[in-house]
């Protein structure tokens, strides 16, 4: 990834790896869980006056839930068009 705000350039490398399963409901709510992990390797900036900073990263996991809700169609289970 490349980034740069103003005078400052940023750049930094990651590998990110996440899964999940999501629950569906006839009350068309969806329930979300999953994690993942991210090995991010060296992030470094510059500014344009040469000033600059260089970290490592390392491995991080996460974890992450979510609800969700289907306005349209039908709502319920994937198979419901085959009735």
């Amino acid at each position: 990834m490349h980034l740069s705000l103003r005078d400052v350039t940023g750049s930094a490398s990651a590998l990110l790896v996440n899964a999940g399963y999501e629950w569906r409901f006839a009350s068309r709510v969806g329930v979300l869980v999953g994690g993942g992990i991210a090995d991010i390797g060296s992030i470094k900036a510059m500014s344009s006056d040469g000033t600059s900073i260089s970290e490592t990263g390392g491995a991080h996991f996460n974890i992450e839930a979510g609800v969700r809700y289907y306005f349209g169609g039908g709502g319920g289970s994937a198979d419901d068009g085959n009735k």
